[in-house]
């Protein structure tokens, strides 16, 4: 999570870090005032990092070949500048847009890749499906809800949810879903977080054991 002009902005791997663990999140919001430090990175999951990263270079060099009108959305800007140029970036209709951000309310997150398709929308007789690069080679449904989340906030830009979502695993097989199927999951999911956001520091909580310690950023503090 992130402070933006003294908001609260979440993002999909919140939502996924919030079905795993509750205490990981007070943690995210308590971290700063309480001077809670996150645990180092192992070796293999920074190489993990790293092999996730080229795994995604590596598809855009691809896309690149078959997409002319392409933009790449620099990822280092602040929040609103990469959001002002990922909605310039749609408007003209780029092909293919790498590193598109976009937020909606208190929500948002950063999307490997849009990629443009001819279906009408408000934006004319074009629209935008998400494109989601993981080096993994057993997709689990957390990748597919922050596809979905992706898919939400795509769908408030252009005025239209698109039908398919696409997840590009480890070994580059291009995996299709029916956004439909997991948007409610999504909502149910998106608003069990916000009302959560509203009582957890009013609260006692303590950590419990799951599936999630073992690479849980906060596993020191547990």
């Amino acid at each position: 999570m992130k402070v933006i002009n003294s908001k609260i902005v979440y993002s999909p791997t919140d939502l996924n870090n919030f079905v795993a663990c509750k205490y990981h999140i007070k943690n995210d919001l308590i971290a700063k005032t309480d001077g809670l430090k996150k645990k180092e990175k192992s070796a293999d999951l920074k190489l993990r990092i790293e092999y996730g990263i080229k795994h995604e270079k590596d598809y855009y060099s691809e896309l690149s070949q078959r997409y002319k009108k392409k933009i790449i959305i620099d990822h280092k800007q602040p929040a609103e500048k990469k959001f002002k140029d990922t909605i310039e970036a749609i408007k003209k209709g780029y092909d293919l847009i790498y590193k598109a951000y976009l937020i909606h309310e208190d929500f948002g997150g950063e999307i490997d890749f849009l990629i443009k398709h001819k279906i009408k929308s408000d934006l004319g007789d074009f629209s935008y499906e998400v494109y989601d690069t993981k080096v993994t080679k057993t997709l689990r449904p957390k990748h597919v809800l922050q596809t979905t989340g992706y898919s939400f906030l795509l769908s408030k830009v252009q005025g239209l949810m698109p039908k398919k979502m696409f997840l590009v695993d480890g070994t580059q097989t291009i995996n299709s879903f029916n956004v439909n199927e997991f948007i409610d999951y999504f909502l149910f999911t998106k608003n069990n977080f916000e009302k959560f956001l509203s009582t957890v520091l009013k609260e006692k909580m303590y950590p419990e054991k799951c599936s999630f310690c073992n690479i849980c950023d906060w596993q020191d503090v547990c």
